[in-house]
């Protein structure tokens, strides 16, 4: 991969990290609830959901999602009730509790909160079609495609988190105000998946 191709990968990297999805705004809400280093785990099992996503684009599985319309629209439908779902949890939990339980997910449960980033990624199966049309675009045919597969994947999950922790540093330095405005914050948080959720079933 040539200087100003990888100088492209890594914007749009970055780029695609830096917009607002389920992820993001999971990682935005726990930050502001419980702080940046509990909100790692979550992170933590964004990438795996982002790396095991690469992993069936890359086998074919996105592949078949393409020629397969009813099977796509089964997993959109299912993503984007899960979002709906989280929503609903982040708007109610709202009017009684300022914990991240807010949004369904106990904040001292490690193995739940990766689990939960994970399931997050798989949330919109378009993720899973756009790594099979986002790949081949950096690829340079005339070297060993296995690594720079590898390469790409690696910086794809370091731009991802990289991203994820500015923003969780950046929420954590404004908890103290978003403490005065908890419920007003975790409503809006809740209003964003809904709309989110909304947007997604739009396109289905």
């Amino acid at each position: 991969m040539s200087a100003s191709l990888l100088t492209s990968y890594i914007l749009t990297c970055l780029i695609a990290a830096s917009t607002p999805g389920p992820g993001t705004l999971s990682v935005i809400s726990y930050s502001a609830n419980i702080g940046l280093l509990k909100t790692i785990p979550l992170m933590l099992g964004i990438l795996m959901g982002m790396f095991l996503m690469a992993i069936a684009a890359l086998s074919g599985v996105g592949v078949i999602l393409k020629t397969s319309p009813a099977l796509f629209a089964v997993l959109q439908y299912l993503g984007a009730t899960y979002i709906l779902f989280l929503g609903y949890k982040s708007f109610r939990g709202a009017a009684t509790t300022v914990e991240i339980d807010g949004i369904g997910i106990s904040s001292g449960n490690l193995a739940k909160d990766f689990i939960h980033g994970a399931f997050l990624t798989f949330c919109s199966p378009k993720t899973l079609l756009f790594f099979t049309s986002f790949f081949p675009l950096f690829i340079d045919t005339g070297k060993p495609v296995v690594n720079q597969l590898i390469m790409m994947i690696t910086l794809l999950l370091v731009c991802t988190f990289s991203v994820h922790l500015i923003y969780s540093a950046a929420i954590e330095k404004l908890s103290t105000l978003l403490n005065k405005f908890s419920k007003q914050f975790n409503q809006g948080v809740g209003v964003a998946f809904i709309l989110l959720a909304c947007y997604m079933l739009a396109l289905i």
